[in-house]
């Protein structure tokens, strides 16, 4: 079935129709939000409220945008209201062995290709998965904003109209935004070297 009947379909209330919808974007969101928020079981909360959430709202969805990123722009909604909840009760730090830090740059600058599969492959040498953790934890250290930017562009791939659409920012701010981050990233990792 095309993704525009079921969201018709979910917009007069049925639940079948919308459950491929979330069946569709469920793995894709949760990745999205995992690079922001940095655990599962808070992603988790999350995502379950954002599909909630869309789910009470499909009426409002107009097809301005794509259905991906309507859905991910009440995630980040949602990412938003609970790290302002939480924001003075979690602190998270990570340390690591610096001497296995060196290869994080590396994983940054070569695409964040570790993050764009958050599935560890057990066959994978261990030092993989510690160089994803580092600058997982790397991304943690930046602002809600710029993480939310890097991870949008860097990792999910979308286009600067699109991140624009989502942040309710201009393209230039986002650019601005976007290098502020990457540079952020840079002197973080740089010290792993």
């Amino acid at each position: 079935m095309e993704e525009m009947d079921l969201i018709i379909q979910s917009q007069q209330n049925n639940r079948q129709a919308f459950n491929q919808l979330v069946v569709k974007y469920q793995d894709r969101l949760y990745t999205t939000l995992y690079r922001m928020i940095g655990n599962d079981h808070d992603t988790l909360d999350i995502c379950q409220e954002a599909f909630i959430r869309a789910f009470v709202n499909i009426r409002s969805f107009k097809g301005k945008s794509s259905f991906s990123t309507w859905l991910c722009q009440i995630a980040i909604n949602q990412y938003y209201t609970h790290h302002q909840k939480s924001k003075k009760e979690k602190e998270r730090k990570v340390d690591y062995q610096i001497a296995r830090k060196k290869e994080a740059v590396q994983a940054y600058t070569s695409g964040l290709t570790e993050l764009k599969n958050p599935a560890v492959n057990p066959t994978q040498p261990v030092h993989a998965k510690e160089q994803a953790e580092t600058v997982q934890s790397a991304l943690d250290s930046l602002e809600p904003e710029l993480r939310k930017i890097v991870v949008l562009k860097d990792v999910e791939d979308l286009s600067y109209m699109e991140i624009s659409a989502m942040v309710k920012k201009p393209v230039h701010i986002i650019r601005t935004r976007l290098s502020q981050a990457r540079q952020e990233l840079r002197n973080t990792l740089k010290k792993y070297l």
